[in-house]
């Protein structure tokens, strides 16, 4: 069994550079010793980014996140021996560095906040399901982001990122919503996809709303 200790572990010894620094995060990275130890470090950066990061570009940076969490298990369970887990954190902190996102739909870039929730309605969906329920195009999911910003943007008040009774009743307005959507065109979420759309889209509102 590997006794090495994971990402969700790892504590750097120093504090590292930003991982957008590429040159100067890529000479820190190389002063740890042992391949399974860089890897680590990775993870642990880059998870850290992810968390800091996702308000901007939910979509993507859930995507890395699953990545990451796939590759750590997969050398838990021992299907990756510690070189071929430091290559895969490799390619992932590439990619996050390259900024490798997916495009949407262009008429989100009108409107301040949907194309954030975009990112999240497809990144759970397809992270929950491998691919887009059936009745769930790119161009509905459109239309619902629309939708949760216009419904957001209308319960917002002065500090409302710490008021439970407006955050209750922006869920509250989402879950109808959804619940309308399925009658109305078949739209059906579980109830796990629908508690994650309503917690990850009102965090994601609140993450931007302090940007």
């Amino acid at each position: 069994m590997n006794q090495h200790i994971t990402s969700s572990e790892v504590k750097p010894i120093t504090e590292l550079v930003n991982i957008f620094d590429q040159e100067a995060f890529a000479s820190e990275v190389e002063r740890i010793e042992g391949a399974a130890a860089k890897a680590d470090t990775i993870a642990y950066r880059v998870k850290k980014t992810i968390t800091t990061r996702i308000a901007e570009n939910p979509q993507t940076y859930l995507r890395f996140s699953h990545l990451i969490s796939e590759t750590i298990e997969a050398y838990r369970a021992g299907r990756l021996s510690e070189v071929e887990y430091l290559k895969q954190m490799h390619d992932v902190l590439e990619q996050v560095q390259q900024g490798t996102a997916r495009t949407i739909p262009a008429r989100l870039h009108r409107y301040q906040h949907a194309h954030a929730y975009f990112g999240v309605l497809q990144g759970i969906l397809e992270a929950m399901s491998g691919d887009l329920p059936e009745g769930l195009s790119e161009e509905r999911l459109a239309d619902m982001a629309i939708e949760m910003e216009a419904v957001i943007e209308r319960r917002k008040i002065r500090d409302w990122t710490s008021n439970r009774d407006i955050q209750k009743a922006m869920m509250n307005d989402i879950e109808d919503y959804l619940y309308a959507l399925k009658a109305q065109h078949g739209v059906s979420l579980t109830e796990v996809e629908m508690d994650l759309v309503l917690e990850q889209v009102l965090e994601v509102a609140k993450q931007r709303d302090r940007l």
